[in-house]
């Protein structure tokens, strides 16, 4: 053995090269997932994990209840069927009862598969409240906000139920979500988008529907953050709106110009009365007798004489 194999490091040197910025593994150092960073990891992941764990947890023990058989009692009906029973009954519930008419030919009717809809739609809202979360406050707020929703009793309650709470719940925060959007880089496709979603959540469950209310508290708050604000013109505008020391403002007046506008004595205002244009004369003046008793000079007597400056 030589001295370039003894050394491990000189033996890597010798016939592997050297491996620039590439320590030697050493022992003791256990299991380091150094390319895995947590803030990578998509913020819905692990709520939506946790939720599709726990929701799946005994799925089908529990016999299914009065709702759950008339979900399956009008899932298993042909079309011309749910549109009698439209007629009489459950007429707000058809959107899902036709959405499970569509799965149940596909998965069947037994108990675990009449609840698997509910079990993925709850899966889906952890999800989406992660990311409305993570829009709102950051991706810790939205990690949080979405294990919290996992770990609520009534969600895995309602996602073990085949009835339209689980689906109502999921596109009630996909609506929220889609208004957060839409408000914060307003554009067509992201209001279209916010009416899909609530005109869904309103087929399938129609009292969902009262959380209009609260959605109209922010939207009428950016309204008027804006109507506040004055409008901000292109970029091609405003360089043509810049103001010029020629159209700041009204035009100045240059010395030559202020000089003409000065008023003289002669443009002050009135004429001013002389002696000669005071008014008609006064019975007292000199031109109707002095004897009666007139100022010399004439004029009007001193009530007369006021004017306005």
């Amino acid at each position: 053995m030589t001295a370039a194999t003894a050394d491990p490091l000189l033996w890597q040197a010798h016939y592997m090269g050297e491996l620039p910025g590439t320590p030697v593994p050493a022992a003791g150092t256990g299991v380091r997932l150094g390319n895995v960073r947590p803030h990578t990891r998509p913020v819905w992941l692990l709520p939506a994990a946790v939720t599709l764990v726990v929701s799946l947890a005994g799925l089908d023990a529990a016999q299914p209840w009065r709702d759950e058989l008339a979900t399956w009692s009008a899932a298993t009906r042909t079309p011309a069927g749910l549109t009698r029973m439209a007629g009489t009954i459950d007429a707000a519930s058809m959107p899902y009862y036709l959405l499970m008419h569509a799965w149940v030919a596909v998965a069947g009717d037994s108990v675990a598969a009449l609840r698997l809809p509910s079990v993925l739609a709850m899966t889906a809202a952890a999800g989406l409240t992660a990311g409305l979360g993570q829009r709102l406050g950051g991706t810790r707020l939205g990690t949080l906000a979405g294990l919290l929703f996992a770990l609520l009793p009534g969600t895995s309650r309602y996602a073990q139920e085949a009835r339209p709470y689980a689906l109502a719940t999921a596109l009630a925060v996909l609506s929220t979500l889609l208004l957060v959007d839409a408000l914060r880089r307003p554009g067509w496709a992201r209001w279209a988008g916010y009416a899909a979603a609530t005109t869904a959540l309103g087929l399938t469950h129609l009292i969902a529907l009262t959380l209009l209310a609260a959605h109209a508290v922010p939207v009428l708050a950016a309204t008027r953050r804006r109507r506040g604000q004055p409008p901000h013109p292109s970029p091609a505008i405003r360089g043509r709106a810049r103001l010029t020391p020629a159209n700041r403002g009204p035009a100045r007046l240059t010395p030559a110009s202020r000089g003409r506008a000065r008023l003289t004595p002669a443009n002050r205002g009135p004429a001013r009365q002389s002696p000669a244009n005071r008014g008609p004369a006064h019975p007292g003046s000199d031109d109707h007798g002095r004897a009666g008793g007139g100022r010399s000079g004439g004029g009007s007597p001193p009530w007369c004489r006021w004017r306005w400056r």
